[in-house]
């Protein structure tokens, strides 16, 4: 059973990818992946490119997906941004009727939020989830952040709303920062923090993944692994490292900086079932969730309003009897003129979009 990456975040992400699509697709080619999803935060920007290059990697089942913050409030609230708590989720659509949710849930995240980082509610969730899949978000997600902080029974209550919504098409999404022998960093890492921070951070990672494994049985909701993708290839930690230090205006050598672990590059599916070695099946459900995804198109050809039966004349003579009431006549330069634009038009097919004024 091959594997899917779910949770790729790619160069339309702006702020923490260096992923390029088409390279996205030649890298996936080559781990022989069975699908990718593109989850930008908050954005659908990189779909068509996306689903274009898809075209030529048809091994290969593109996901559109997409990340975003989630709150209580609905964003056009007047709240205290400081003290608003924001969590996670990951939407795949499953066919055209999630993707055209996918669009309205992007839109009303990106216009109505204010100055305030782009977010969705439940409420709008609820309206607009048909047709999608539902991840919980990792680590950043309600689920987890519940188990957290207050175990098991806030854990179950968080879970059953989504499990409510989403039913069999939500899962708990589970990820592994485990320290490799050879990690890549930058002359700017302190290498011994480094190490003790993903330490760290792989600890309460498998004693989450413990717990959500028990919560999933006993709710009957699947697990699903993930390795939140930035960059491609190991070796790209540090150019992905340089990049985003300086999209926030920071320096390499600034200690206080945000940092990601190194360890998010596309991973081989033989890497994702070692990492996950005793949770097998959430590797498997990366794979089952793909079986659900549809493929469809997003192209739409455009349609023009019929003005008569003979468009193009009417055109031209609309175009000359203005010219005449502007210049006075038209000399050859101003026809030549006039005949390349109206040629232009006509080839686009546009003559209805000019007649109809």
């Amino acid at each position: 059973m091959a594997f899917a990456h779910l949770h790729i975040h790619t160069h339309y992400s702006v702020d923490d990818s260096i992923v390029k699509v088409p390279e996205l697709f030649e890298k996936a080619s080559e781990l022989g992946l069975a699908g990718i999803a593109i989850t930008d935060p908050s954005i659908l920007s990189g779909v068509p490119e996306f689903l274009a290059c898809s075209k030529q990697y048809p091994d290969i089942k593109p996901v559109v997906g997409c990340h975003f913050n989630l709150t209580n409030h609905i964003p056009h609230d007047v709240v205290d941004a400081n003290n608003m708590q924001l969590f996670t989720i990951e939407l795949l659509a499953k066919d055209l009727a999630g993707y055209h949710n996918l669009m309205k849930l992007s839109t009303i995240a990106c216009t109505d939020a204010g100055d305030f980082v782009p977010r969705i509610s439940h409420k709008l969730l609820e309206e607009h989830h048909d047709g999608l899949i539902c991840l919980s978000g990792g680590m950043l997600g309600e689920v987890s952040q519940a188990m957290l902080e207050g175990g098991m029974r806030k854990a179950k209550k968080a879970a059953e709303w989504y499990k409510t919504v989403f039913r069999e098409d939500f899962y708990l999404e589970v990820s592994l920062h485990k320290r490799e022998r050879s990690m890549v960093a930058s002359v700017y890492d302190n290498y011994m923090k480094l190490y003790a921070e993903l330490d760290e951070l792989y600890t309460t990672e498998k004693e989450l993944l413990r717990k959500l494994a028990r919560l999933g049985r006993e709710m009957e909701i699947k697990l699903v692994a993930t390795n939140p993708v930035r960059f491609l290839n190991r070796d790209d930690a540090v150019a992905h490292d340089t990049y985003c230090s300086w999209k926030i205006g920071q320096r390499m050598s600034d200690e206080d900086r945000p940092r990601f672990t190194h360890l998010e590059y596309l991973r081989s599916e033989k890497e994702m079932r070692k990492l996950f070695s005793y949770y097998p099946e959430a590797v498997d459900n990366a794979a089952k969730i793909l079986d659900k995804i549809g493929r469809y198109s997003i192209h739409r050809d455009f349609s023009m309003p019929h003005v008569s039966d003979n468009q193009k004349q009417e055109l031209r003579d609309a175009v000359y009897d203005g010219a005449r009431k502007k210049y006075g006549s038209v000399d050859e330069k101003l026809r030549e003129r006039i005949e390349y634009e109206l040629r232009i038009i006509t080839e686009k097919g546009y003559n209805a979009y000019f007649c109809n004024r």
